[in-house]
């Protein structure tokens, strides 16, 4: 488990991170949520032991922090916000190098290189320098490294933030398997719809302190909402009443202006309630 009690951070009259509680569990994904500037990065590397916490309970597995950072080093994996990689490189002499580092023997690293490079499709890449990877590629090879040596902890720093939704799909998928082989991650990401698809709670901050937690259906019966939609009908609405009387039934609130629905729908288990044999994916959803 990674238990943070009361972390402090501050650089010079900027306080970056005032009194932070977290807890995750191993085989959890736990995104801290928030604008940036939110005190998101700072929490992360101080738990990573990048930074030095100004005051503060530091402690994964057992191990606290610094006292035992040596220790905690070998077995955590860090993701940057950007890909911080050699550029005169190939990607597998890179990895190689860090897997020496993490103490990952050699026939076993070469092996586990080999298998991440091509499920990443960067098998046909190998050969070539990481100067010439997009940010993309350069992710998923910082991705590798950070999880080379199976780390028990995983700190990943928007780590889909300018990927395309292909790769952005790819690395929320490798993060679950992470997950399932028993890792504890903690994701920061200033995008609801990614800790949306990545959470199994969510920690929002905003000026250097959590907020609130919880899973996501938590968070959205304490805000006391359900899913907010607009929904546009290039037609108008011909006859409003059928809809006005649905949604009257159905929906927490609602209004109808010109070719525009405006309506809001309760969550119950994850899912928009909706009638017996009705679509449960309202119609003409355009955004929320």
């Amino acid at each position: 488990m990674i238990r943070v009690e009361g972390l402090r951070k501050s650089f010079g009259d900027v306080r970056a991170v005032a009194g932070v509680d977290l807890e995750v569990e191993r085989g959890e994904i736990l995104v801290l949520l928030g604008q940036n500037g939110a005190g998101k990065s700072t929490t992360l590397r101080c738990l990573g032991g990048i930074l030095r916490p100004d005051g503060g309970l530091i402690e994964l597995d057992g191990l606290r922090l610094p006292e035992s950072l040596d220790s905690v080093r070998a077995r955590l994996g860090v993701v940057p916000d950007q890909a911080r990689i050699y550029g005169r490189n190939t990607a597998p002499e890179y990895l190689d190098h860090f897997g020496y580092l993490y103490g990952v023997p050699e026939p076993i690293r070469r092996r586990r290189i080999a298998t991440l490079l091509e499920r990443f499709e960067l098998a046909d890449r190998k050969n070539t320098v990481l100067a010439a990877y997009s940010r993309g590629m350069a992710q998923k090879v910082a991705l590798i490294r950070a999880t080379l040596h199976d780390p028990d902890w995983i700190f990943c720093d928007e780590p889909t933030a300018g990927l395309d939704p292909v790769a952005a799909a790819d690395m929320r998928r490798y993060l679950d398997e992470q997950k399932l082989r028993g890792a504890a991650l903690i994701v920061t990401t200033h995008v609801l719809s990614e800790a949306e698809l990545m959470a199994d709670r969510i920690a929002i901050m905003r000026s250097g302190v959590v907020v609130t937690h919880g899973a996501l259906d938590e968070l959205r019966q304490q805000a006391g909402r359900g899913r907010r939609f607009i929904a546009h009908l290039a037609r108008g609405v011909p006859d409003p009443e059928p809809v006005s009387s649905w949604l009257g039934e159905h929906a927490l609130d609602h209004s109808i202006d010109g070719d525009r629905l405006h309506y809001t729908l309760p969550w119950q288990s994850g899912a928009w309630t909706s009638p017996p044999g009705a679509a449960r994916r309202p119609p003409h959803k355009v955004g929320r």
